[in-house]
């Protein structure tokens, strides 16, 4: 990770040379405010799909929601990696998918245990999660 910051730090450097900053504040603000009201209407569009999907098909509405949320979240990475590869940028491929797998298991879960009401039966605490863990480090 030192070498690809010391690297990616040197082209940063050079491109920062290059570009131009842009003076048009009144067209910048349009753009960002289409761009935020079609982010808004396409969220609105998902979720009334998702929710004709849990009507149509009767599955639970939490499984549509979990399987949109993995989708939505892992999607920006997976294009990342894939386009760093065929840019032949392996370290940014190597670092999203990294980062990725680390960050969004955290905050699901964190995020997860901050608004449920699931309390964890004391065995689990006591005894499965550390020999899974002791069983992680010993493998």
């Amino acid at each position: 990770m030192i070498y690809l910051y010391r690297r990616e730090d040197h082209h940063m450097k050079q491109d920062m040379q290059v570009l131009d900053k842009s003076v048009n504040v009144k067209a910048d603000s349009l753009i960002a405010l289409t761009c935020f009201i079609l982010m808004l209407g396409s969220a609105h569009f998902l979720l009334k799909t998702a929710q004709d999907v849990v009507v149509l098909t009767g599955l639970g509405g939490s499984l549509i929601g979990v399987i949109g949320l993995g989708v939505a979240s892992a999607s920006p990475e997976f294009f990342t990696a894939v386009f760093g590869l065929k840019q032949h940028s392996e370290g940014i491929s190597l670092g999203t998918l990294i980062g990725s797998n680390i960050t969004n298991p955290l905050v699901a879960m964190g995020g997860g245990a901050l608004i449920s009401t699931y309390w964890v039966p004391r065995p689990l605490i006591y005894w499965d999660l550390p020999m899974e863990t002791i069983t992680a480090a010993l493998l």
